[in-house]
């Protein structure tokens, strides 16, 4: 027979109160620390119990993705009305300065006119 780590009365217990987070990662992480530090397990042990329970919410990752450099020289020429074959040795410039040509030519465009 295998031996029972987690008490179904413990699984029970950590289960209820870390759902009761309504999934506010920062107190859902205090209940796990808490059971953790209270029980003797270790988080790792008890976030894996969670999630082969199904109720784990791992942390969101937001990844934002950056334009490539033919994109910014391809706004570029939409901006000022060049045909972007006109800008094409624009594609050798750094990522920043052509990411700083595009908003600076983008702000003058959008700014009010005195």
């Amino acid at each position: 027979m295998t031996e029972v780590k987690y008490a179904p009365e413990f699984v029970q217990a950590l289960t209820a109160q870390y759902v009761a987070q309504n999934a506010d990662y920062a107190n859902e992480q205090a209940v796990i620390a808490d059971f953790a530090d209270e029980f003797g397990f270790t988080v790792a042990g008890l976030r894996a119990k969670l999630v082969r329970e199904g109720v784990y919410n791992a942390k969101v990752k937001t990844v934002t993705r950056t334009p490539r450099k033919a994109e910014l020289v391809a706004q570029l020429a939409e901006l000022v009305n060049v045909p972007e074959v006109e800008f094409d040795t624009f594609e050798g410039a750094t990522k920043n300065a052509l990411e700083t040509l595009v908003g600076r030519v983008r702000a003058i465009k959008e700014a009010p006119e005195a």
